[in-house]
């Protein structure tokens, strides 16, 4: 780009000048010389004319060929006088505008004396006085032309160097662009190919991070497993020996929970043990996760101010088992409500929706929404929101989506900037082939 700005600047400026040299020679320069020249001939031909009334004896004839002649010389200075002056013109033309005078008063003494009948007196004039006049006068307007010839040469002079400049400050400048442009296509190989490098490394070390996050998740799923059955069977002594009917309803919903989480436990662990892909013959009630993960996030909602609401559908299976397929929409309804924001409405809702051969479940909020362009990255690892204030690794929607895809689903979002967002999974129907 400079070195177009930069040409087109030396090309304009170089032009200018060149334009401007055009316009002296043709409109100053020439139009002097053939003015001048006129002007001299002129005078040539007024002393040829009163030669010829001299020696003829004053024929009426001659003087009206003497005084055209001056009124072609009166008409060559007037056209030479509408010129600008260039420097030196002004002065040299004082000295032919005397000239003039002089040769005009010699013409008026010569002719009177003819007229008188001294023919050997104007014989005199014509070869001493006019002869002279005209030399002198002859000679400046000589010199005039020769000033406005040497001026035209150099402006010529000028024009021939300015384009001689002009081509060679071209192709300076078109060499310049080509190195320029092989420096930065070098500039920008290099580049890419340090970008490539940097992606490489990112996507080992994101490689290797999912590895060790897999291997966390099966290792702390195990762990849990034994804690868990621990804890279940102390609830279930209890519960056999408890009277009192309130304290058997909370250890009742305490057993439901403490099953839910096992099984959701239990379903990641042989998930991330089989490499993170699905088992085949897999099926897993939509209705009964749906109605359990309500249950399950009620108190949260409840806690928060928000209305969590879900059409149960009626019961459909899908070809994936319902301790992950619980973990996906538990994920996907706890980010709802932990995100809702200080909203005036706060409502989650969850369907269940047929979509051909898939089953498809939908997470609706009022909440802000995700920031414009956020959709394309939300279900990558560690990816959260520049406001999240929450604590997280960001691996609650990536998870979503590792389950889903690995038994043949996808998962989508939809948000509309403070207005809330709709998260969606679809997932096979049980006994279909997954594509």
């Amino acid at each position: 780009m400079i070195f177009f700005l930069t040409g087109i600047l030396v090309s304009q400026r170089l032009a200018s000048s060149i334009d401007a040299a055009a316009v002296r020679i043709v409109t100053d320069y020439s139009p002097s010389v053939v003015a001048l020249a006129t002007a001299r001939y002129e005078l040539q031909t007024i002393e040829d004319h009163v030669t010829d009334y001299v020696e003829g004896g004053g024929r009426p004839g001659e003087r009206e060929r003497i005084a055209a002649a001056q009124t072609q010389l009166d008409r060559a200075l007037a056209d030479y006088l509408k010129l600008p002056f260039i420097p030196g013109e002004r002065e040299l033309w004082g000295r032919v505008a005397d000239d003039l005078a002089m040769f005009r008063k010699t013409v008026d003494r010569t002719l009177a004396a003819a007229d008188s009948g001294d023919v050997a007196g104007a014989r005199s004039l014509m070869k001493g006085d006019l002869r002279a006049a005209i030399d002198r006068a002859s000679a400046d307007l000589s010199a005039d032309i020769e000033l406005n010839g040497n001026a035209s040469d150099a402006d010529g002079r000028l024009i021939e160097h300015g384009r001689r400049v002009s081509l060679e400050a071209a192709v300076a400048l078109a060499l310049a662009s080509v190195l320029l442009t092989a420096l930065v296509a070098l500039f920008v190989y290099r580049l890419g190919v340090r970008h490539d490098e940097l992606q490489r490394r990112s996507t080992a070390v994101l490689e290797e991070a999912n590895a060790e996050l897999q291997a966390f998740a099966s290792r702390l799923s195990h762990d849990i497993l034994s804690p868990l059955a621990s804890t279940q069977l102390a609830l279930d002594a209890a519960l056999s020996v408890e009277r009192d009917e309130a304290i058997q309803r909370m250890l009742r919903r305490g057993t439901s929970g403490l099953e839910r989480v096992s099984r959701i436990a239990r379903a990641l662990y042989e998930f991330a043990q089989a490499g993170a892909h699905s088992t085949p013959g897999e099926s897993g009630d939509v209705r009964a996760v749906v109605g359990e993960v309500v249950e399950e996030y009620r108190p949260l909602a409840d806690e928060t101010g928000t209305a969590l609401a879900a059409a149960l559908p009626e019961p459909r299976a899908v070809a994936c088992n319902e301790g992950l397929l619980t973990a996906a929409l538990s994920n996907l309804v706890r980010n709802a409500i932990t995100h809702m924001n200080g909203g005036s409405t706060k409502r989650v809702d969850i369907a269940v929706v047929d979509v051909g051969e898939r089953v498809r479940i939908d997470v609706r909020d009022t909440g802000p929404g995700l920031p414009p362009g956020a959709e394309a990255s939300v279900f990558e690892p560690f990816v959260r929101g520049a406001d999240a204030k929450h604590p997280g690794l960001g691996l609650g929607l990536a998870t979503v989506k590792r389950i889903v895809e690995a038994h043949g689903g996808a998962v989508g979002v939809e948000s509309h900037p403070g207005a809330g967002c709709r998260f969606w999974m679809e997932l096979p129907r049980a006994g279909r082939a997954r594509p």
